[in-house]
């Protein structure tokens, strides 16, 4: 069966949040959309898990080297015990690498470190570094806290966070553009990098922000809360704990059962979060989750999501200082149980919260999106969903743009538009979208690397977008573009 939808059908508006609740709360039982009959193809078997380089090669992605160690101006720790590092303590300078012994360590505290504008402090390990228990970070500016390729084997980080009982890894007070890349974690109870922000009044400039965080190149698997949670905070007309300029990027998140929302981005503006594998997540979590939750704006694409329970990415758009941007695109969704693989819902408490407040603009465009809403394999007695490829409530004033998706079998509960569920009073535009029942029927090689064989309908079936740029395997779309994540 295919379908090029040029519009979305209207429907009668269903139950839908007011106020700010819960993200993890459903959004009430839909009521009845008309819009396009919709012929199942059949299930198909969900993995158990995905292994973390095989999450990466089914996704096209490459696997993971780490960079070579750059030469160490200080070394510290013994092997074992704990690892403290401050600046005034170790005398550091500007462009100083500080490396740590390899061994195994109850934790490490990392503080009080500032670079001069231009130069970075690094920490890094020297041999392979454990980590069993919560290690902390406070007042870090231009600090880079990164694995590198003296790890033992090929696929191990060099800073590995292991085991542990609560939080991997949290960072307090004020934060200027820290990054940390290549760093592993494995079997944490509570959230895996948890920022628990700061008492600091939110002007809207960076000063005032946790700004240009960039999280690059980790693996985690089976942690409890979020792997990056980034909360902020409301009181009245004032923010606070804001975030700016965050880039969660080429990161492996595997087989964790409990996670509910993996990638937490809660009061941030100006996000990027790109080319990440989110595969065997949230399965035993019966509530709404979303792999990406975004309370802001900014940019999610060529991300590869695979066997979920969930959204892909859960949008709750608002803006600083003018109308903002959302744009979602080149991402994959495989493989999903219940919920639509992207929502938006905006709310007029964030909206309107101040003068410099504004509602926010969305564009979704050349994603791919495949097998959604599986819901036979939902866990007793809970509640079945609708679906398309995105739940719609309420917008607040912004616009949402649907154009050149390419999606296939999603299971609806009822007849439905498979590219819009309506779930509020926003209408989005809807413009060339593809829908098949089937793979087959879609034209694609396979249902992983969900590839363009030769007589696709996806073809030249797109229409012009700004800021196309490049596919989900980096090659360059054709003109008139081709529909999906994917170019021929």
């Amino acid at each position: 069966m295919l379908g090029l939808l040029s519009g979305c059908t209207a429907g009668v508006i269903g139950g839908h949040d007011s106020g700010h609740p819960d993200p993890t709360a459903d959004s009430g039982t839909p009521s009845t959309d008309a819009g396009v009959l919709v012929t199942d193809a059949g299930q198909p078997t969900i993995d158990a898990g995905t292994s973390d380089a095989g999450a990466r090669v089914d996704a096209g992605i490459p696997t993971e080297v780490m960079p070579p160690p750059l030469p160490c101006t200080k070394t510290v720790g013994t092997g074992s015990g704990q690892v403290d590092i401050q600046q005034a303590a170790l005398s550091l300078v500007d462009d100083d690498v500080v490396c740590v012994r390899g061994g195994t360590y109850e934790s490490i505290n990392i503080a009080n470190i500032t670079a001069s504008v231009g130069h970075r402090i690094t920490i890094q390990n020297d041999g392979v570094v454990t980590f069993g228990g919560t290690s902390g970070g406070n007042a870090l500016t231009r600090v880079t806290i990164t694995g590198t390729g003296t790890g033992a084997t090929p696929t191990a980080n060099g800073f590995q966070f292991k085991n542990i009982a609560y939080r991997a890894l949290q960072i307090d007070g004020t934060v200027h553009s820290l990054t940390l890349q290549y760093l592993d974690f494995e079997n944490v109870a509570d959230y895996t990098i948890y920022f628990g922000g700061d008492a600091q009044v939110f002007d809207g400039t960076d000063a005032t922000a946790l700004s240009e965080l960039k999280v690059l190149h980790c693996r985690a698997k089976n942690f409890g809360g979020a792997f990056l949670q980034l909360t902020g905070g409301a009181t009245g007309s004032t923010l606070t704990g804001i975030a700016t300029g965050t880039e969660v990027a080429w990161n492996t998140l595997t087989d964790t059962p409990s996670s509910n929302y993996p990638v937490y981005l809660g009061n941030a503006f100006g996000v990027n979060v790109h080319h990440n594998v989110f595969s065997g997540l949230s399965l035993q979590l019966a509530q709404h989750n979303g792999m990406v939750f975004l309370n802001g704006d900014g940019q999610v694409h060529h991300n590869f999501f695979r066997n979920y329970l969930g959204e892909g990415i859960r949008l709750w758009p608002y803006s600083w200082g003018q109308v903002g941007r959302i744009d979602v695109f080149g991402n994959v969704f495989l493989e999903s149980m219940k919920y639509s693989p992207v929502e938006v819902q905006a709310f007029t408490a964030d909206v309107t919260r101040n003068a410099h407040t504004h509602f926010t603009n969305v564009r979704i465009f050349n994603n791919t999106a495949g097998n959604i809403n599986l819901q036979t394999l939902l866990p007793n007695n809970y509640t079945m969903w609708v679906a398309g490829l995105v739940d719609t409530y309420d917008f607040e004033g912004g616009t949402v743009e649907i154009t050149n998706n390419l999606v296939f079998n999603v299971q609806m509960q009822k007849d439905n538009n498979p590219i819009v569920n309506l779930e509020g009073a926003g209408v989005p535009t809807s413009s060339h979208n593809l829908y098949f029942a089937t793979s087959a029927q879609a034209g694609l090689v396979d249902e992983v690397s969900v590839r363009l064989a030769t007589g696709s309908a996806a073809i030249g079936a797109g229409v012009a977008v700004s800021g196309l740029g490049l596919d989900f395997y980096g090659a360059p779309y054709p003109s008139p573009p081709d529909v999906g994540a994917v170019a021929y």
